[in-house]
């Protein structure tokens, strides 16, 4: 069994905790980091970790991929935008971008994100509550 991690790096907490973790205890953040961790991100941006080298090569299918979604209730389920692949040592992260144009609000209550990995989906839920960060949703 294969163990991926789904994340949200177009959020504001994961970006700054991966600004924080490439800087060295106590360093102060570059003013050039704190405008791009300022900024606004044109794309829900989602990443699957952990797909190993070997797999990653037979999904990289552009129909099959093209076919991963954001499910949002009863809305029109936002479609994928773009694609990047990562290399690691011995594994592949995955960037999924999604279209802000019908952005995703607080009264969607729950988002799953459903992405179509070859004979793989991957899907998870993610309950909005759990992603307000400071009074604001940060997706």
């Amino acid at each position: 069994m294969i163990t991926l991690n789904i994340s949200w790096r177009s959020a504001l907490p994961l970006k700054q905790a991966l600004v924080k973790s490439r800087m060295t205890s106590g360093a102060e953040v570059p003013q050039e980091l704190q405008k791009g961790l300022a900024q606004e991100e044109p794309h829900y941006v989602i990443v699957v970790s952990g797909l190993p080298l070997q797999m990653a090569r037979t999904i990289q299918n552009p129909e099959q991929i093209k076919q991963s979604v954001l499910r949002r209730g009863k809305k029109q389920p936002i479609s994928l935008a773009g694609i990047d692949f990562q290399p690691r040592t011995q594994s592949v992260d995955i960037i999924f971008a999604f279209s802000k144009t019908d952005p995703i609000t607080a009264d969607d209550k729950d988002i799953e994100v459903v992405l179509k990995l070859g004979q793989i989906e991957a899907k998870k839920k993610f309950n909005l509550k759990d992603m307000v960060y400071k009074g604001k949703l940060e997706l």
